[in-house]
Formats: structure tokens, sequence, C-alpha cells
């Protein structure tokens, strides 16, 4: 695929909860918007599975994050994403393998209802050695110790992906 191609794209209802860490919740906002609610305590975590296309050229990535926020319109807020490969006869799934997060930080709206785009890029070497054809799993968690002092929801409405 050429870079900036799109990769995946997911929207809110796609998101699955995390095992043992607090999940997102599914909400609605407006005239019906769907979106995951990331709370401003504790690490809420929403999680995405797909299969990478057979077009993955294993260059770079970016993750796009599409967000707003609940009533706020300052401050920012930290999401720290990562990558789970599901391999053929590699990986077990009794236990979590997920490689280390890479942080991205986006301002909150100036205006409430209206939406942040927020990128966090990874290197080659940042996916769990994802290839063509395999099975993932995409974590995005809202990091409320670092780096993120917006003291409302942070809503995700979308997250794509592009190479």
């Amino acid at each position: 695929m050429a870079s900036g191609d799109m990769l995946a794209r997911y929207t809110a209802r796609h998101a699955v909860p995390p095992v043992g860490a607090t999940p997102a919740t599914l909400d609605r906002r407006g005239s019906g918007h769907w979106s995951l609610d990331f709370p401003n305590t504790g690490s809420p975590t929403a999680v995405f599975e797909d299969v990478m296309p057979s077009e993955f050229a294993l260059g770079g990535i970016d993750v796009t994050i599409i967000w707003s926020v609940t009533t706020v319109t300052t401050g920012t807020a930290q999401f720290d994403v990562s990558w789970e490969r599901m391999d053929d006869e590699g990986l077990d799934l009794d236990a979590d393998s997920f490689a280390t997060a890479v942080s991205g930080t986006g301002t909150a709206p100036a205006t409430d209802g209206a939406l942040q785009y927020t990128t966090v890029s990874f290197g080659s070497g940042q996916l769990d050695g994802i290839q063509p054809n395999e099975a993932f799993r995409l974590k995005v968690a809202r990091n409320n110790t670092v780096g993120s002092n917006i003291a409302a929801d942070c809503e995700v409405r979308r997250v794509f992906v592009r190479e």
C-alpha cells in the first residue's frame, strides 16, 4: 500500500471490553452520535480486533483517534495506543501480549461538541511484528496520570489506521 492508505477504521460500536482493565463505555451524544466514554479517572480502555490487510507493506502506521469532550473546552488528553500480534500458533490467548504503548496528546476542542483529531505514529518496529493477513488487537487507553488534565469524559467517535 502507498503511504497514507487506509488499513482499518473503527467506530465506537466496534470496541470490545478489555479484560482486567476499566472499559470505556458505549454512549450516545446529541442527535444519536455513538461514542466511547473515557472518563477522567483510572485508565479507561477500548480494544479493537481485526486482520491486517494483505496490502500492508510493513511500514510505519498512524493511528488517528477522533474524539470530543463532555462539556469542557480546555485542557489536554493523552491516549496510549498499543498493538498485539495474533500470529499462527504463536500467541497464547490466555494472557495479553501487547507491545509497548506509544502516546499521543491532543487539546480539547474550543467548542463543546466539536471534534479533535489526535494522531499517534508508530515505526515499523513498534507494531509487535504484525504481518499482512494476520489477526491483531489494537488497544486505546486514556492515560489520566500523565499528560491528561481534562476534567471530563473524552468521547472517542472513530479510530482509523493508515500506513
